[in-house]
């Protein structure tokens, strides 16, 4: 069993900038909308990186976008390894 002895308020590193926020594992998330388009440019045999590109450019920038290159290579990796063709979400 364990005995909290001392307790520090404040942070012993500095937070994440608000500007910065979205890129945080907890804040990044393929949604419904985003994991259909995923599909249908991968099965219009359009590659990953230019499928991420265009939907990085029709929402005006990767940090409007919500995930990451690698976020959508791991949801592809386990579209295929789990055989679903909907959606990881």
């Amino acid at each position: 069993m364990f005995r909290v002895t001392s307790f520090e308020e404040n942070h012993n590193h500095p937070l994440v900038p608000s500007s910065l926020s979205h890129m945080l594992p907890s804040q990044r998330k393929i949604n419904v909308a985003q994991a259909y388009e995923i599909d249908l440019l991968d099965d219009s045999g359009i590659r990953p990186k230019a499928s991420f590109n265009f939907s990085t450019r029709q929402v005006g920038g990767q940090s409007f976008l919500g995930y990451t290159k690698r976020d959508q290579k791991n949801y592809e990796i386990k579209k295929i390894i789990f055989g679903i063709k909907e959606k990881i979400v």
